[in-house]
């Protein structure tokens, strides 16, 4: 299997970066409404875990990977989704740069120096990559391992974008994972749903990522795994790269995203020094 990683993802990467694949997203962003709201994140950034969040809170039902799936199922598969928000509106999950016909989304930012922990065991998971870290972090950095870019070059199009505030929510996972009640709720209102007649905390106490990963062992409609030594929910942690990054792994990527990074407190505000070797935890 490594060896077949290691030929097919120098063509992945110059597929990703084709005019064949901008067919492809043209194509699959045919049959959105001006009325559809979108949950938008680079990839592994929490997105899953907040639609089983938002699944409990709009049904009272007991999420599953697959009902959650059909709830707001990803980009291209839209057509079918739920029409569960108010006003008869769906709810897109999508991983692409911001795109003109979005015209409502939740914005879902999680470190990225944790996100490249994530990125890398996920796609480990699914067969995609057969390299080492080290390998891996320089296509990350680069935003050569999807077709989204790099996570800054993602996240720009976003604040670029030029939707109103009350048209984009910006929500970090760190926040998210320490104050997820309330968190919740300020989500629920952007969408328009009154929070006050939930149990949130029910709804939070049962959709834990221990929960979760509950479920990928035993529901029906978790992903499938290639490689036996990863799994699609991993541990949810907040600043593990501390733990498992190494000074000039830590280097490379805040020399690339530090500005950014720094906006979103992942970085002191204006300051120019990186925070390895001693990183505090986010």
């Amino acid at each position: 299997m490594k060896i077949a990683q290691t030929f097919f993802w120098p063509l992945r990467v110059s597929l990703r970066r084709s005019p064949l694949r901008r067919l492809w997203v043209w194509r699959r962003h045919r049959g959105l409404g001006p009325t559809d709201t979108f949950l938008a994140c680079y990839p592994r950034s929490g997105s899953n875990w907040l639609q089983f969040l938002l699944y409990q809170s709009l049904t009272s039902l007991d999420p599953t990977f697959e009902a959650v799936r059909d709830f707001s199922p990803y980009l291209g598969r839209h057509r079918s989704a739920a029409r569960l928000l108010p006003g008869g509106s769906r709810l897109i999950k999508t991983h692409e740069t911001y795109q003109v016909t979005y015209p409502r989304a939740i914005l879902l930012l999680r470190d990225p120096r944790d996100v490249v922990l994530s990125d890398y065991r996920f796609l480990r998971m699914r067969g995609d990559f057969g390299g080492n870290f080290g390998q891996f972090l320089t296509e990350f950095v680069a935003g050569r391992t999807h077709g989204f870019g790099s996570w800054r070059d993602h996240l720009d199009s976003w604040l670029n974008s030029g939707l109103a505030e009350e048209n984009l929510h910006i929500l970090r996972y760190e926040d998210l994972s320490r104050e997820t009640p309330s968190r919740l709720s300020s989500v629920l209102e952007f969408l328009g749903v009154s929070s006050s007649a939930l149990d949130l905390e029910a709804v939070c106490s049962n959709n834990t990522i221990e929960r979760m990963r509950m479920k990928e062992e035993l529901g029906p409609g978790a992903p499938r795994t290639r490689d036996s030594r990863y799994r699609f929910v991993n541990r949810g942690l907040v600043g593990a790269w501390s733990d498992e990054l190494t000074p000039g792994q830590i280097e490379q990527i805040e020399k690339a995203f530090g500005a950014r990074m720094a906006e979103f407190s992942y970085l002191p505000q204006g300051s120019e020094q990186p925070s390895w070797p001693t990183a505090p935890r986010s």
